[in-house]
């Protein structure tokens, strides 16, 4: 029993895996279970009122399917060129009923845990050799760290169109990339038939992430091309078929950027007017302004509470780390190239879902830094005092677990030093233990029942009672004429909506 508990002790890669795994749930699992309580919101109604009036009047999913597309022509001519998210837009869950909703909650948080995992497990498992259990304690521990803080959840998952538009595109792009690291390697040893449909598989998702938020399909677009540069320099088989990919989501991107709405929207929305030069320097501007804003003092804890287990896919991975400053300097530029198109268009202004994903950017930028920064210390230091690095080395399950227990309990401090009520977990627990998401469901179930009752009516109602910080994006105005009014009285089938006052 004795030896038992302490080999236990002693394989602490497992057992800190397993904890992280379990903080990971402990937020995961309640921000999904309250899906069950979300109701289309804002431009749902407007983007998928073609759709919805198709499924009432002749429940065929070839005409839903049909008026979607007409849709997105309409769109690309008139709004802008994103014509994947405008399908997806006007595809928005609820076209089917109110009580389907929930679906497209649940799809966004598991494409986003699917390629976070995914892509993670390919660059350090499959490519850095490193154990699961280190694979799986660092990428629970970075994930939950994002959920703990991330700003706009609202944006992130429980409002369609934009959670899509954003975090959807996002998670299928990652997925793209990770799946462009495999065939890096391994594509060689592929069949025909299997390459033949990877690159079909391959044009097709590119073609469709690309077709979504500029920003993305920018990020992937230098990835892609970065990948094609590497395999041509050092003479991978998957030379050709990365090209294509990059190809395919250059093409995509000029479709969007070329259509005759984007040309519209940019002239009549948007009222910024900067250069290009001046974007950039904006992009960098706001980069470092983020970068020194979400660097707390728990994050920091959190990152010297991964150390051993970066430094165990340091040595595993089989790199020289020679360069620091340029990686740092080029890994940095990537990350601020996804501000450039925002701030393009908007001038330096970001809405809440865009800021998500820089916020999900910087953690990844942050790893990979301390990373390659532990890399090169580990390769210096082995040259000058090679004997100790080799004692600390084979030592490292004696003081492991000591070290994860000491670091671990300062980490929850520096938490709850930050604000443990500023926090998602604490919000997401509160509001369900508070009913507040059930409150808001059963009051929406009511005002959709009394629209039921009123059809081709003017109807006046109240306010949702309880603004979630969790979900809430927001209601109606009041004004019976603004367009989210109008366009969620014609989505029920009302003449119009008013708020009372």
């Amino acid at each position: 029993m004795v030896k038992t508990m302490k080999k236990t002790w002693q394989n602490s890669n497992a057992w800190t895996a397993v904890l992280c795994v379990v903080a990971l749930l402990l937020i995961v699992i309640p921000m999904t279970y309250i899906s069950r309580y979300m109701w289309p919101v804002s431009d749902d109604f407007e983007l998928s009122l073609w759709t919805k009036e198709a499924f009432v009047s002749t429940g065929s999913l070839w005409q839903v399917l049909k008026r979607a597309w007409d849709f997105v022509v309409y769109k690309y001519l008139n709004w802008q060129g994103a014509y994947s998210s405008i399908l997806l837009m006007a595809l928005q869950p609820g076209v089917w009923g109110d009580e389907h909703y929930w679906m497209g909650v649940v799809l966004i948080m598991v494409s986003l845990l699917t390629a976070i995992y995914w892509l993670s497990y390919v660059l350090m498992v499959k490519h850095g050799k490193t154990p699961k259990s280190v694979w799986l304690t660092i990428t629970s521990l970075v994930t939950f760290a994002w959920f703990l803080r991330v700003m706009y959840t609202e944006e992130a998952f429980y409002w369609w169109t934009g959670a899509s538009y954003y975090t959807g595109f996002y998670a299928w792009g990652m997925m793209i990339v990770a799946a462009m690291c495999v065939f890096y390697t391994d594509w060689a040893e592929y069949g025909k038939a299997r390459k033949v449909f990877f690159y079909i598989i391959g044009v097709l998702a590119c073609m469709f992430v690309g077709g979504g938020n500029f920003p993305t399909t920018m990020l992937l677009l230098l990835i892609a091309g970065g990948l094609s540069c590497f395999a041509w320099y050092y003479k991978k088989k998957s030379f050709r078929v990365l090209v294509t990919y990059t190809v395919s989501t250059l093409a995509a991107l000029l479709i969007s950027v070329l259509a005759p709405g984007s040309t519209n929207h940019m002239n009549n929305d948007f009222e910024a007017d900067v250069s290009a030069v001046e974007a950039i320097i904006i992009s960098i501007r706001d980069g470092l302004k983020y970068i020194g804003s979400w660097t707390n003092i728990s994050v920091i804890m959190m990152f010297i509470f991964l150390l051993p287990f970066i430094w165990q896919l340091v040595k595993s991975c089989g790199w020289r780390f020679k360069w620091p400053v340029l990686v740092t300097i080029l890994s940095g530029g990537l990350y601020l190239a996804e501000y450039a198109p925002v701030s393009y268009a908007f001038g330096g202004f970001a809405p809440g879902r865009m800021i998500n994903l820089y916020y999900i950017n910087y953690f990844w930028l942050m790893l990979f830094n301390v990373f390659y920064w532990l890399g090169w210390l580990d390769r210096v230091l082995c040259t000058k005092f090679s004997g100790r690095i080799k004692i600390l080395t084979e030592s490292q399950y004696k003081w492991q677990p000591i070290y994860v227990c000491v670091i671990g309990v300062l980490f929850l401090l520096s938490v709850a030093k930050v604000g443990i009520t500023n926090t998602n977990l604490y919000w997401v627990y509160a509001e369900l233990y508070n009913g507040y998401y059930q409150q808001v469901d059963e009051f929406i179930e009511e005002r959709v029942a009394y629209f039921e009752e009123h059809q081709g009516e003017d109807v006046v109602i109240k306010r949702v009672p309880y603004q979630s910080v969790i979900t809430y994006f927001s209601d109606l105005f009041p004004d019976k004429d603004h367009l989210v009014n109008a366009t969620m009285a014609e989505y029920y089938g009302v003449n119009s909506i008013d708020l009372m006052e």
